[in-house]
């Protein structure tokens, strides 16, 4: 295979480093700062399906661990992961997907992802199964069920996923002696795990005894208002809480002071953005008892008019939660204020959503590039070879009529050297000759006015003056001779006067 972001320079990222708020640690705010990029992360063919949700979570990283403002991948789930050497497709289990995800289609969705954004690979979480267009060495957290290769792209990345499901649930991770899912085994019995170990991770809550205090009070608030102890009830009731005690906001005040810095956002009463939205409801999910994560991604995107394919920008960047529903499933939930997922019927998109369709200046310009994305980019090199063998065959056409036409050529003098003196073949070689003659010197007339057009444009004023001078000079110098001529033939008249 070539290499095409060495073939074509517009597919090249201007850095090989991940944006930090979709790295394995983040800080507040670093994932807000990207939306502050309108430029495109990603673009996806999709497949002719009949619902398709039009703000899609694109799933990223999972970040489990907090401490004091900053969310990260704990020690223990990265030493979880599982590496994958230089292969170009990786799949879950048969039996996986037929025990949650019975109904799972067949779909092929191709993703574009652009370089520099990220090691991590957005999809939803759950597929049958992912191919690269390469082979890849990357890695597959089993317990985060998140892919990541080994190094972030500098130039577009492409990969194709099968199957995937919009579903807002994620699988938990099986002890492997028992079967059980690791995080109710954590519920049921919490002193097995150390609280630095997946997934005790998603339960701790590092703060000071006021801090708990205050946390404590609302987490008892919440459930006072609730029927049951059920956590994903609990978790939207506490999403509704931080929507009501704040706005959303992106530009928020520097709250300086010790502590932890969410709990002086929750007691400020002031806007935030999605980071502390989510932030904001890990803790109180924890305080609760209830196992919750951040996780990052995209969060919706456009549907480009012009080409049919969907159109995910840096700018729709997110942070939301999963929390584990108790049983075997992490449920997605997004506690900032407008998160929702509504579902899209395709076929009326433009009828229904005319927010949804992107039909500008820009989206066309954008749509020229995934023409040639899909011209050269293929997982089966069907493509390709079609594109390798289109070029081969216009080059070895051109080639046998340059052939024909050399040998027509040869062949032709042949003849005429032959019987030189056939008038009628002389009178075609004169014509041939006297048109080939006339061509070179209409030629050569067309380029010395361009050579000397170009030279005079070239040099520009300074030069054109420098020569009018020399013009200038080359008269006085004329007239400056004739001047001494006369001279001369006028001391001639008079010595022969004289």
């Amino acid at each position: 295979r070539f290499h095409l972001g060495k073939v074509i320079p517009f597919l090249q990222f201007k850095t090989a480093t991940s944006y930090s708020g979709f790295s394995e640690s983040v800080e507040f705010g670093e994932v807000t700062d990207i939306k502050d990029d309108n430029s495109m992360a990603m673009r996806i063919d999709i497949p002719e399906v009949a619902e398709f949700p039009s703000a899609p979570y694109w799933r990223m990283l999972v970040l489990d661990h907090y401490f004091n403002g900053h969310f990260g991948v704990s020690d223990d789930a990265k030493a979880r992961r599982e590496q994958q050497r230089e292969t170009n497709r990786f799949g879950y289990r048969p039996n996986f997907i037929r025990q949650n995800y019975p109904r799972l289609g067949e779909d092929v969705w191709t993703f574009y992802l652009e370089g520099g954004v990220s090691r991590f690979l957005p999809t939803t979480g759950v597929y049958r199964d992912l191919q690269f267009q390469k082979q890849e060495s990357f890695f597959f957290n089993p317990y985060h069920h998140t892919l990541n290769t080994a190094e972030v792209s500098p130039s577009v990345q492409f990969y194709q996923v099968t199957g995937m499901s919009f579903e807002e649930k994620i699988p938990d991770a099986f002890l492997p002696t028992t079967r059980t899912p690791i995080t109710r085994a954590l519920l049921e019995n919490p002193s097995a795990f150390d609280p630095s170990e997946y997934p005790a991770t998603t339960l701790v809550v590092p703060l000071n005894d006021d801090e708990r205090d205050y946390l404590s009070k609302t987490v008892s608030m919440i459930w006072s208002k609730l029927p049951d102890r059920d956590p994903v009830r609990f978790a939207y009731a506490a999403s509704e809480w931080l929507g009501i005690e704040h706005i959303y906001s992106t530009s928020l005040s520097k709250h300086t002071g010790d502590g932890d810095p969410v709990i002086r956002w929750m007691q400020s009463g002031e806007g935030g953005h999605c980071e502390y939205f989510s932030a904001g409801l890990v803790l109180l999910c924890r305080e609760a008892g209830i196992p919750a994560r951040v996780v990052t991604g995209f969060h919706g995107g456009s549907w480009n008019g012009f080409e049919d394919y969907f159109m995910v920008k840096n700018a729709d960047a997110h942070a939301w939660v999963e929390v584990f529903d108790g049983d075997r499933f992490w449920r997605r939930v997004d506690p900032t204020p407008g998160g929702n997922l509504e579902v899209l019927d395709l076929n009326e998109a433009t009828e229904t959503a005319t927010s949804f369709v992107d039909s500008s200046v820009t989206a066309y310009m954008d749509s020229l590039r995934i023409l040639w994305y899909r011209r050269v980019v293929n997982f089966d090199n069907k493509d390709q070879l079609e594109l390798v063998e289109g070029v081969s065959g216009s080059y070895k056409e051109f080639v046998a009529k340059f052939k024909d036409w050399m040998n027509s050529a040869v062949l032709g003098f042949k003849s005429l050297f032959s019987d030189p003196f056939n008038k009628e073949k002389l009178t075609l070689f004169g014509i041939g000759f006297a048109t080939f003659f006339g061509i070179y010197l209409v030629a050569r007339l067309l380029l010395s006015r361009v050579r000397a057009h170009a030279y005079f444009k070239f040099f520009g004023t300074r030069k054109r003056k420098h020569i009018q001078q020399l013009k200038e000079r080359v008269q006085a110098g004329r007239q400056l001779d004739r001047f001494r001529q006369r001279l001369t033939d006028s001391n001639i008249d008079e010595t022969v006067e004289g």
